[in-house]
């Protein structure tokens, strides 16, 4: 399978930059986000942004063509290139999309300096399917606090319970790949069935990006700091 990338390239005249890489759901689902931009005049900077989400069925942590899903083959529904939403198995682990086999990583060209931060913005659901009507019926799943962030972040990203994002804990200065889930993510829950029922679980997952000038993040964030473990 070909792997297909997403690619942004914005040359900006300004002293900050806000762009969110978004993979967002259709306007029913009120909790995602649109992609947006916050400019101010100033001086020039440029950011390629070449980001990859993919099922790792290897469990590698290497995309491999021919035997790795790119996420895009369980996009929920899109209306445009920039409106997307991943379908996650949440209780089949043989499952192709089964979320221990989310991967997220991000190759970038860069030129200055620049904070990033992520927002897993998800919704989990339990299916129940009657074995004698064929009828299904959908139950959303609340999400404990402990579960929250359920996904494998590479040890560079801290989930900052406070505002559910989770933070790059170096600035970006210098071009390359950047891996955001790394190790298997989490979840509690099993598919099963009996003789009534036939029970699946799953989520809808929107991914966020964020990118802002070093020097601007108190003025666009509203923080003084990176938050790190312990802070």
């Amino acid at each position: 399978m070909k792997m297909r990338k997403h690619k942004n390239k914005l040359i900006f005249f300004s002293l900050i930059l806000l762009f969110i890489l978004s993979l967002s759901t259709l306007s029913i689902y009120a909790w995602l986000t649109d992609t947006k931009e916050d400019l101010i005049p100033g001086n020039t900077s440029e950011l390629i942004i070449d980001y990859i989400v993919w099922f790792d069925q290897n469990e590698n942590g290497t995309y491999e063509s021919g035997t790795d899903i790119d996420a895009s083959t369980y996009y929920s529904g899109e209306t445009d290139d920039n409106l997307k939403v991943i379908v996650l198995s949440t209780g089949d682990e043989t499952a192709l999309n089964y979320i221990g086999k989310l991967r997220i990583q991000a190759n970038i060209t860069v030129e200055g300096s620049y904070y990033m931060r992520a927002r897993f913005n998800h919704e989990w659901f339990m299916e129940r399917t009657s074995r004698s009507s064929g009828l299904s019926t959908y139950n959303t799943i609340n999400q404990s606090s402990e579960n929250m962030m359920p996904y494998g972040l590479n040890a560079a990203w801290y989930y900052d319970t406070t505002s559910n994002y989770v933070y790059y804990s170096s600035t970006v200065t210098t071009s390359g790949t950047v891996s955001i889930v790394a190790t298997p993510s989490l979840s509690s829950y099993k598919d099963f069935s009996n003789t009534t029922y036939i029970t699946k679980y799953f989520a809808y997952l929107d991914f966020e990006l964020e990118f802002v000038q070093s020097n601007r993040m108190t003025q666009i964030w509203n923080i003084d700091s990176i938050p790190v473990s312990g802070s």
